[in-house]
């Protein structure tokens, strides 16, 4: 028959591996109190899961030859920058007007941006209107 207390130990003492080897796992790590209260520390035991399926080397540079949808942004990219300064500079890459993005409103208040060209798989209509290059020729 199972145990509880020691069941509740197993779960707990899980939980402190799994979080131990998240703080552990990279080279810059969060102070004690600030780990206790980051979203990686709640996640742990899921990360781990994800860690140990993962195709993905634990590297943190990946060969960009193991992801040949990105050659094309690569041939592209002086375009792409270009396009960008110029919508930066007519003022269309900014902060939500109406903050009803609860998503991003706390990006917005310390200053970040954004332009989106696609929503999900669909080209974004101001991304079409205002671009030069349609999202479909990069």
């Amino acid at each position: 028959m199972l145990d509880i207390p020691y069941f509740k130990l197993a779960v707990l003492g899980i939980f402190a591996f799994c979080t131990t080897h998240v703080h552990r796992r990279g080279s810059v790590r969060l102070r004690f109190w600030r780990q206790l209260t980051d979203h990686s520390t709640f996640m742990a035991p899921i990360n781990c899961v994800m860690y140990l399926f993962s195709g993905v080397p634990n590297r943190p540079f990946l060969d960009a030859a193991a992801f040949p949808q990105l050659r094309l942004l690569e041939s592209h990219w002086e375009s792409i920058r270009d396009e960008a300064y110029r919508l930066a500079s007519a003022g269309q890459i900014k902060a939500s007007d109406k903050y009803d993005d609860a998503g991003f409103n706390s990006f917005f208040k310390t200053g970040w941006t954004r332009f989106h060209l696609k929503w999900y798989d669909e080209a974004h209509p101001s991304a079409r209107a205002l671009c030069l290059l349609a999202p479909t020729e990069i």
